[in-house]
């Protein structure tokens, strides 16, 4: 996935949603919510990973169990 404009303001959306959900959430609900495929939303959410990985920030996006996410 290239990061274009769309492509940023996807990673956006879909990061504002796992960090207001505060509890896990399934990849699949978050594709349905944007009515797209799950293996995008799910290349979007290992790009997120990644970042907050290398901010070494105050918060953390997790991948748990059963391809659910939390941010902590």
């Amino acid at each position: 996935m290239t990061l274009n404009d769309d492509t940023l303001r996807l990673k956006s959306a879909v990061e504002a949603v796992v960090f207001a959900c505060g509890e896990p959430i399934e990849v699949q609900k978050i594709a349905q919510a944007f009515a797209m495929g799950v293996a995008d939303i799910q290349e979007v959410l290992d790009m997120l990973v990644l970042e907050y990985a290398e901010r070494n920030g105050g918060f953390v996006l997790k991948k748990l169990y059963l391809c659910r996410y939390n941010m902590r």
